[in-house]
This record gives C-alpha cells, sequence and structure tokens, in this order.
C-alpha cells in the first residue's frame, strides 16, 4: 500500500471535516431549517455585501450562473432575499437580504454554530490562531485562482 503525502493527507482530513461540517449542518431531513446547505452558504454570502450580483455567488458557491438563478429563484420566492435592478444595465441583477432572510440565517447560525463552537473550543488559542490563519490563506489562494 502505497504510503500518502503530507499534502494527500491534508485533503483527506479537509474533505472529511466538509463532509462532517455539511452532516451536522443538516437536519434529519437533509434541510437545515427548511432551507439546503447551498440556501445557507448564500445566505450567508449574501449577508456579507450590502448587494451581490448573482455571477459573484455563482463563482463563490462554484456553481454555474444558471444554477445561481435559480437558486435565487427560491430564496426569492421564500421572502428570504429581494432582486434589484441596475438602473443603467438591466441585465445586472443583485441580490440582498430581507428582514425574514437576515432571521432565517441568524436562526440558523445561533442553533447550529453553538455546538461547532464547542468542537473549536477544545483547541487552545495559539491552535486555534494557526488554524485561522491557515484557512485565510488557502481561502485567499482560492480566490485569487477564479
Amino acid at each position: 500500500m502505497k504510503k500518502r503525502s503530507t499534502a494527500e493527507k491534508i485533503i483527506s482530513l479537509m474533505f472529511n471535516m466538509g463532509r462532517a461540517i455539511k452532516k451536522h449542518c443538516l437536519a434529519s431531513s437533509g434541510r437545515a431549517d427548511g432551507l439546503s446547505i447551498l440556501q445557507i452558504e448564500a445566505l450567508w454570502y449574501i449577508q456579507e455585501g450590502k448587494e451581490v450580483l448573482m455571477k459573484d455567488l455563482a463563482s463563490h458557491l462554484f456553481i454555474a450562473p444558471p444554477s445561481a438563478t435559480s437558486l435565487a429563484d427560491d430564496l426569492v420566492k421564500a421572502k428570504l432575499v429581494k432582486r434589484s435592478e441596475d438602473k443603467e444595465d438591466r441585465r445586472t441583477t443583485a441580490i440582498s437580504l430581507t428582514p425574514k432572510g437576515k432571521r432565517a440565517l441568524a436562526n440558523f447560525l445561533k442553533k447550529r454554530m453553538e455546538k461547532a463552537k464547542k468542537r473549536i473550543d477544545k483547541l487552545t488559542q495559539a491552535e486555534k490562531k494557526s488554524l485561522l490563519a491557515i484557512l485565510e490563506k488557502l481561502a485567499k489562494e482560492n480566490d485569487q485562482s477564479r
């Protein structure tokens, strides 16, 4: 059996953690508070900006623009986000959270993050700082390679 490299071990652990986080976030029906994990991630990303362009949402979620549009359609129907068109370019559509969307995201984060935070709190302060620095560096590299 071939011995795995350090990079391969890290990648495997990252995938395992991703699956564990997703499993942890999903309710028994496969949905978190009536929302899919992709919808939650979309709300979380939209919250970070005042208005988010559809192409940026698609890029952030690693999905095709038509899939982002479909996702936004569902969120608009649920009254969690609202659309606004650019007055100068009607082809450009931005989305932002509604008060209902803000509440839904806050409720999800409160319930789910408390459990995740307990796991992270098992790390020392130095370990937390190191992990944060590493994840930020990887995220920055990911953003630059898009």
